[in-house]
């Protein structure tokens, strides 16, 4: 090697070790290590072909030999002359049209996006890049009006001046302001449309502006469909999109709809929030499919799917939380929306006026949250590991049932303002609330389903202190795993748990109220199940219709299905599956119309489909 080439370190396999290993392979066989004179691809002519005796296949690219230094230079210049001899290779045989051709027919059939991406990325897009780049101030030519100040920079020397003593204002970003355990706000109400919200000396172009504001006034239209419908409920309206059949007279009748279904159509899928959904609810509009979906941080997206010429398909989202939106629950006249949240808060969505009323929020005793001493929730959080896991409406919707991450269950009056009772039940998560009649059922981390009698509950006004004791269950039984969830049945039949032991179970109540079931009540029915869904999906919570005894529940099958289980000769089986082209994910959230045959899946991605 001569002394003035400068030459990177290489192995003995990229020089000439090829001939060693190959001798250890096979001694017998000779390999010609004698230095090839180098030849670049650019003075190579692919040898002809006879397609009479040959295919394109059988040639071969030109073989530039082992790197030499005396031959090939630097090593760089080798490499690229072999990727330039590869590129003319794959050209002469047709290789390099034929992957573009692919790459084109690929491009060519995906599938659209719908839902909020699309427009709303290119809004919010366009608003970041007409702010200006974040420089220092003495790059962008200004000097700090107090503190340390740069007067000379040259030559490689900076000369600053200035002092301690002036650092009484230094330069420095404004604080953004911060909130209890990171909520949106301290309670105050939040607009559903304040996501499209911006200032008129803002610095966004036209066409930005005119796309937020067309944004809000399908906001309102939404709205107003809502409660036009209910109003009305007798008015059939003609669907543009969706169409539905009338309301079935029985379970069977209803689930055979989905047995023979299969969801195909694109307009039957839309992203609905930007990130995983963890709750889903259609709202109980007649002949008009409205679906509310609530992601892992704390957005709110609707979708009027009789609006599909809107701007996004009929999206629109909101921010009403900080964290995960855990349950969303309509009420039976539409005019309401609960939503609750692991940022411990519970709003109330008013359709009419499109406003988010925070109605109970959980704080601790530091002097953080001293403004908040005389609200119903003061007191109640315990600090780190506390959120509200789970929420609903109470029978008359009134009040609220929460339970926590500590294993309590709360009750809040909306009419009295205060909390009724804030109780003990469970010593891990509990995941899951479902009152019916005089019993409620709690289920969750301690693998221990909880039923205990209302009546008998203890309802004394919670005074301030730390939850009571854990209270003595009518009825109890331990799961092999973790349980997501446990529901009765609108008719209250039937008890159904979804256990990550991979079983789906159903309970008769007369099992939950006879003089043994003290001790451990038994099973009615245990239906197999894989419920493993992993820490990127949302886990399966099997979920009721509002007025049928039949429910849904997600599955890990391929292809991807929505799985429908009604009663069949005294036992619930799996009565329909219904698949699609557009059913591209596990959908781990799922949700009935209270009036229609239809139902909703909810994915990962953000995406609802229709069934």
């Amino acid at each position: 090697i001569k002394p003035n080439i400068a030459m990177p370190r290489v192995s003995p396999r990229r020089a000439n070790g090829a001939a060693q290993i190959n001798t250890k392979l096979s001694p017998r066989v000779k390999v010609d290590t004698t230095p090839k004179p180098f030849v670049s691809p650019a003075n190579v002519s692919p040898p002809p072909i006879d397609s009479s005796t040959s295919s394109p296949r059988s040639s071969s690219p030109v073989d530039l030999g082992h790197y030499d230094a005396d031959v090939h230079g630097s090593y760089m210049d080798y490499v690229k002359a072999k990727r330039q001899r590869n590129e003319s290779y794959m050209a002469s045989i047709g290789l390099a049209s034929a992957a573009n051709d692919i790459r084109s027919s690929v491009a060519a059939s995906k599938a659209t996006q719908r839902g909020i991406s699309a427009s709303r990325k290119k809004a919010r897009q366009a608003k970041s890049k007409s702010e200006p780049a974040r420089r220092s101030p003495r790059v962008a030519g200004h000097s700090a009006p107090a503190g340390f100040e740069v007067t000379a920079d040259s030559g490689g020397k900076i000369t600053v001046s200035g002092s301690l003593d002036d650092l009484s204002n230094p330069v420095a970003p404004p604080a953004k302001e911060e909130f209890f355990d990171g909520r949106v706000n301290n309670g105050e109400d939040v607009n559903f449309s304040h996501l499209y919200d911006y200032d008129e000396d803002e610095d966004l172009d036209d066409e930005t502006k005119a796309d937020l504001d067309a944004s809000k006034v399908e906001v309102t239209a939404i709205f107003e469909g809502i409660t036009g419908e209910v109003a009305k409920p007798k008015a059939k309206k003609a669907r543009k999109m969706l169409s539905t059949s009338s309301p079935a007279s029985s379970p069977d009748s209803y689930i055979s709809r989905f047995a023979s279904l299969s969801v195909n159509d694109e307009s039957c899928v839309a992203k609905v929030t930007k990130e995983r959904i963890y709750a889903m609810e259609m709202a109980p509009t007649p002949h008009k499919i409205i679906v509310a979906a609530g992601d892992k941080h704390g957005n709110v997206g609707i979708w009027d799917t009789s609006n599909p010429g809107f701007k996004e398909n009929g999206v629109v989202t909101s921010k009403p939380h900080s964290s995960v939106v855990t349950h969303l629950e309509f009420k039976p006249d539409s005019s309401k929306m609960l939503s609750v949240s692991y940022d411990s808060t519970v709003r109330e969505l008013d359709i009419e006026t499109g406003v988010y009323r925070q109605i109970f929020g959980t704080y601790n005793t530091d002097d953080v949250c001293e403004q908040f001493k005389g609200s119903a929730g003061y007191g109640i959080d315990e600090g780190t590991g506390y959120f509200l896991q789970y929420g609903c409406y109470d029978a008359a919707h009134n009040g609220v049932f929460m339970t926590t991450s500590q294993g309590q269950v709360l009750h809040y009056d909306c009419r009295a303002d205060r909390v009724t009772f804030n109780t003990q039940v469970s010593n891990k998560k509990l995941n899951s609330f479902s009152l019916s009649g005089d019993l409620f059922a709690v289920a969750g981390n301690e693998r221990v389903v909880r039923v205990f009698d209302i009546r008998k509950f203890s309802k004394k006004a919670w005074n301030g202190k730390r939850p009571s004791n854990v209270q003595q269950a009518v009825a109890s039984r331990e799961y092999g795993g973790s349980i997501n969830s446990a529901f009765f049945s609108p008719s209250g039949d039937h008890l159904l748990t979804t256990c990550q032991n991979d079983t789906l179970t159903l309970t008769p109540r007369s099992a939950l109220s006879s003089p043994h079931s003290k001790e451990e009540f038994a099973v009615g029915q245990t239906i197999k199940h894989d419920n493993h869904t992993g820490r990127w999906l949302s886990t399966f919570m099997a979920r009721w219709h509002p007025s049928m005894d039949i429910f849904v529940v997600g599955s890990m099958q391929k292809p991807r299905r929505l799985q429908f289980f009604g009663p069949c000769k005294g036992a619930f089986k799996l009565q329909a599956a219904v698949s699609g082209d557009t059913v591209s994910a596990v959908s781990s959230r799922n949700c009935f119309h209270r009036t229609e045959p239809v139902a909703a899946g909810g994915n990962a991605s953000g995406r609802v489909v229709i069934f």
